[in-house]
């Protein structure tokens, strides 16, 4: 991070800290040494005692039952990681940083090694990093962060209240935790003129604090109960939940040292021997805190060539353009040719029914590489396409003329359309309109269609259904991580909430189709189609993946 300057943004002053200052460096590099030596020195002290006691026969008795400790609590860590980045992600959309997925997610993997910082501040990096390219919500982030770790905090106090029957620790946290959310609301709502956080936001932090202690506490139980030490696993919540309080309170990188002598202490405590104790807590610690540092620090190693592409905003490339010789792979061939089948059909179905004669004329908004525009040519349509990629068109003409098609392809943005008024007979966007995040675009786009409508002209829209929440979180959280097409940062059109355009008017006709996960086999795919043609017409259509809807342009 090299500083944070005191320019205004999004309203709000950042304040001036530059940590090329010596007397900052200074600090950050004795408190880290400390905590690092500190940290080491308890370490080998415990293991050095426990050396004493057979510590070695010990470990090589129990060695199978350790490895698989380890591998456990590092699976339970890459899902707490899952959990909390989740939660992360949730949280910075909610205040409107529309963040891909895979940035967002690179992002928080880069910034896993500052868990070895004191108060884990270092974890601030995520201001600079997204910042870069979303400089408005850098408060946001910050101001995210510290919600999140005293979200963790009252969590982690409210354990200790529940088992011991103190409730000091869940008192005094929970003033701190509410102070710190009403003064961030307070703020939100004096500069950006809207409520933050607001109910559901907040249950989101507290479930992610309360998921990622309960794997803690579980990870702990494992690694004792593995060998056959007697810890029940309430008392492993209660041991891992008090020594990251006092981590959190001593502020050391990751409570380096201080939390593994806590847990060993505790153990012996709950009548572990000095070697199981020291051992156990030695396998948490690596499971945990180091596994997930080592995750980091791997991800800055593979992935720093994005991530430094990520630091240069303004050389970003077209996400499209990007794609485009890969695009044909971002799906199964069989998922392709299918919604391809179904969607062009749809349509066939509904230009039949308005029975106007006379030459049909379409045009494909947003056409990718030609697959539907080929398919509609291929029915007698004169087809026309545009895309603002360039490199997409440069690919559809070329496929075109290896179908012996002649198509008109042109390089065009959906709210700048190249042809005269009331020009076609039927436009239609296949999962494009999303794309189009700025509310203002999504409007001008919306009335250009409807402008180089004939009049009666029909506009199919087509867009993925959200209605349906697990779609709708599969859609922004999982889909961008396996596919390319989609970045996570799409605004999603509901087909009960469309919006209103000037001289038409939507039916109240919707298609609704497909059920069926992108990522089913296609021997599967074939047996389960009946079924899915049943919730078709079924009175939960409307849950489906898919759906199309119809703008007509008014008669004047």
């Amino acid at each position: 991070m090299s500083d944070l300057s005191s320019r205004t943004s999004g309203g709000f002053k950042r304040v001036a800290v530059s940590i090329r200052s010596p007397l900052v460096r200074a600090f950050f590099v004795v408190v880290v040494t400390f905590g690092l030596v500190l940290g080491f020195g308890l370490t080998a002290y415990w293991m050095l005692r426990a050396q004493q006691l057979a510590g070695r026969d010990y470990l090589v008795q129990n060695l199978p039952a350790l490895s698989t400790g380890f591998a456990l609590i590092s699976i339970l860590t890459l899902l707490n990681f899952w959990v909390r980045w989740l939660r992360w992600h949730f949280l910075i959309r909610r205040v409107g940083a529309r963040v891909g997925t895979k940035d967002s997610l690179l992002i928080y993997l880069a910034t896993m090694p500052a868990l070895l910082t004191p108060f884990f501040i270092g974890e601030l990096g995520r201001v600079w990093l997204l910042g870069k390219r979303h400089a408005r919500y850098r408060f946001d982030v910050a101001g995210i962060w510290l919600m999140e770790r005293s979200s963790d905090l009252l969590i982690l106090c409210l354990f200790i209240t529940l088992i011991r029957q103190q409730s000091i620790y869940v008192a005094l946290s929970a003033l701190l935790w509410l102070v710190i959310l009403l003064t961030i609301g307070t703020l939100y709502r004096r500069v950006r003129g809207f409520a933050f956080p607001k109910p559901f936001a907040v249950f989101v932090l507290l479930i992610g604090s309360l998921i990622g202690g309960l794997l803690t506490g579980l990870s702990l139980w494992v690694v004792v109960r593995l060998p056959g030490g007697g810890l029940n696993i309430v008392s492993s919540f209660d041991i891992a939940a008090a020594s990251s309080i006092f981590g959190y309170t001593t502020g050391l990188p990751s409570g380096i040292g201080i939390s593994g002598s806590a847990v060993v202490l505790s153990l012996q405590k709950a009548g572990l021997g000095l070697v199981p104790a020291a051992t156990a807590a030695l396998v948490f610690r690596l499971g945990t805190v180091w596994f997930a540092t080592l995750l980091g620090v791997i991800a800055l190693a593979v992935f720093r060539k994005r991530l430094l592409a990520m630091l240069r905003a303004d050389q970003e490339i077209d996400h499209f353009d990007r794609l485009s010789n890969t695009y044909d792979e971002e799906l199964p061939p069989w998922i392709r040719d299918r919604l391809l089948t179904r969607k062009v059909d749809a349509m066939r179905r509904s230009l039949r029914a308005a029975g106007r004669p006379g030459e049909k004329r379409g045009l494909d908004v947003g056409c990718g590489q030609g697959w539907h525009t080929i398919a509609m040519a291929r029915y007698g349509y004169q087809m026309f396409g545009i895309d603002q990629s360039e490199q997409q068109v440069i690919h559809a003409t070329k496929n075109t003329r290896e179908q012996g098609l002649q198509i008109d392809f042109r390089s065009a943005s959906a709210d700048k359309l190249p042809f005269e008024d009331n020009y076609f007979d039927f436009i239609y966007a296949i999962n494009v309109i999303h794309h189009v995040i700025e509310a203002d675009k999504q409007q001008s786009a919306l009335q250009e269609i409807v402008r180089v409508l004939k009049p009666k002209g029909v506009f199919f829209l087509h867009e993925m259904n959200t209605i349906n929440p697990l779609f709708r979180f599969y859609m922004g959280y999982l889909y961008p991580l396996i596919r390319g097409i989609d970045e996570g940062t799409e605004k999603w059109i509901l087909p009960d909430q469309l919006p209103a355009v000037q001289a038409a008017r939507w039916s109240s006709d919707i298609d609704y189709f497909t059920f069926l996960p992108d990522f089913v086999p296609s021997g599967v795919l074939s047996r389960l189609e009946g079924l899915e043609r049943y919730f078709e017409k079924s009175r939960v259509r409307r849950y489906s993946a898919h759906y199309m809807a119809r703008l007509i342009k008014d008669d004047s």
